[in-house]
């Protein structure tokens, strides 16, 4: 669950594993003023970062249920139970 005050900034995140520079990454981010959440994923060594970015907003004052998910070759990003926001990602990835 995620609740902003209206104050988001940029790359606001929410949890993350590894860091994109040295090592896979997989993030759930709440990114610019807008409040609007993604999801973000690096395989090691990959210069190519993959987002999915929700065309809806989670700032205000009320909380929001967020999820990132990864499967059938897309990145999926929910917002209450919504998933307005994928993208494509390699359905197999080496690196990850």
């Amino acid at each position: 669950m995620f609740s902003s005050d209206r104050r988001t900034s940029k790359g606001a995140n929410v949890t993350q594993k590894g860091f994109s520079i040295s090592d896979s990454q997989f993030k759930l981010q709440v990114d610019g003023m807008a409040g609007r959440p993604s999801c973000v994923i690096v395989g090691t060594g990959s210069p190519t970062i993959f987002v999915a970015l929700a065309s809806r907003s989670v700032a205000g004052e009320r909380w929001h249920q967020i999820a990132c998910s990864r499967g059938n070759a897309l990145l999926t990003v929910a917002v209450d139970g919504v998933k307005p926001g994928r993208t494509a990602i390699p359905s197999s990835p080496s690196n990850w």
